[in-house]
């Protein structure tokens, strides 16, 4: 298990500038323009990121459990949308809050900022046990739009699901009932 450590000085000018970019610890994000690349280069990326903040839980009997720490909510945010775009499914929930004491291998460290957990696995269903529907009052103009393949990724507490969103068409058929 090597550990390496990149000096900036050893960079040249416009990878500094890209990995100053980048922000500090709960500022880092992903720069836009990786989060479309090739599937093949994006499970590259995961697994890289994954190297350094992530841990793998081996559980027998169970699926293997991914987790992905962070204080920034748009890197986890980006973890997010990350796994969903290699095949998997990931939530993400609050960790510790700041001001928590934290021991590390190097030592022990007050949080100063909130810390996310992102967790990850390879399911390709998701089970959901408590579901109602109710028909709700609504007495103003309700919105729908639509997307060249009809899906959207919806996101609410943490959890991200892919719907299908209505068309003109399906807009036209419910007006007419």
């Amino acid at each position: 298990n090597k550990q390496f450590i990149v000096w900036k000085h050893g960079l040249n000018w416009e990878c500094r500038e890209e990995l100053s970019a980048l922000g500090k610890a709960h500022e880092k994000h992903i720069p836009d323009r990786y989060l479309n690349l090739s599937p093949a280069l994006l499970e590259a990326l995961f697994e890289t990121l994954m190297l350094g903040d992530g841990t793998h839980v081996q559980r027998t009997g169970h699926q293997d459990f991914l987790s992905f720490y962070t204080s920034s909510t748009r890197l986890a945010d980006q973890m997010q949308e990350l796994a969903q775009k290699i095949g998997r499914r990931a939530t993400i929930h609050p960790q510790f809050s700041a001001g928590r004491q934290m021991c590390f291998k190097n030592g022990t460290y007050t949080l100063s900022h909130d810390m996310l957990c992102v967790g990850i696995l390879e399911k390709t269903r998701v089970q959901c046990n408590k579901l109602f529907s109710d028909i709700v009052p609504y007495q103003d103009t309700a919105y729908c739009f639509e997307t060249p393949y009809h899906t959207v990724l919806v996101r609410r507490n943490g959890r991200a699901v892919w719907c299908g969103n209505c068309s003109n068409r399906s807009l036209r058929m419910a007006m007419a009932i």
